[in-house]
């Protein structure tokens, strides 16, 4: 999951870097910021970095009023129907115009552990939504047989969870080539112990499987003598 994060880039707000990125190198996040190339305004790069992430935090501390490139980075975001957080001084009064009204984590400067356990709960939740694992499908019949009509938009592939006794509402996604076969990629994976259902379907053909792991996936390998 690519993650940016905009922050003021002075001693006061130190913390976090200190203290969030290290959390978000934990949990395996791309970090984004525009911190090597923001002048005095909001530059031409920055929101193309917005627009290539996943989802962003945008901290609005005290120092905000010197600052002003957070927010615009925070509108930015919610602009381009990027998932975006606001994540504020409890102090602060609300940032207000576009970005009222939406998702916002408040921390108080003294007690910022309560705030960190906040923030990795949503973050969680933001990665699972958003990172994505291909599969291949197999066996070769199907390829023979779904092949012809890919560029068709005929094809229905949808895949369902089940982790424990819980099972999953059901997601669609589009099937693609691949070199020797077809694949699609998964979201909103629950859990690494999950099973996971697919059923393929197109003109004159349905194929479908229980419950299976996906950790172990098969990779198939060449003969190098």
């Amino acid at each position: 999951m690519k993650l940016f994060v905009a922050f003021h880039y002075h001693n006061d707000d130190k913390w976090i870097k200190d203290l969030v990125f290290p959390i978000l190198e934990s949990l395996e996040i791309k970090v984004i910021t525009g911190e090597n190339i923001h002048g005095d305004i909001i530059v031409a790069e920055v929101p193309e970095l917005i627009k290539k992430s996943n989802c962003m935090i945008a901290f609005i501390t005290k120092s905000w009023h010197e600052h002003p490139w957070v927010r615009d980075e925070l509108i930015t975001a919610v602009a381009n129907n990027i998932p975006a957080l606001e994540i504020k001084d409890a102090s602060l009064p609300n940032v207000g115009g576009i970005v009222d009204g939406r998702q916002r984590l408040e921390f108080d400067i003294d007690k910022k552990e309560e705030f960190l356990v906040h923030l990795v709960k949503v973050l969680c939740r933001w990665k699972k939504n958003y990172e994505t694992r291909s599969l291949m499908i197999l066996p070769n019949e199907i390829i023979d047989q779904a092949r012809p009509h890919l560029r068709t938009g005929v094809i229905k592939c949808t895949y369902q969870f089940k982790d424990g006794n819980e099972e999953s509402k059901e997601y669609k996604t589009p099937v693609f080539r691949l070199p020797q076969g077809l694949g699609i990629d998964i979201k909103n994976i629950p859990s690494n112990n999950a099973l996971i259902q697919l059923r393929l379907e197109g003109p004159g053909f349905s194929w479908s499987c229980g419950y299976e792991s996906f950790i172990y996936i098969p990779i198939k390998l060449q003969n190098d003598l």
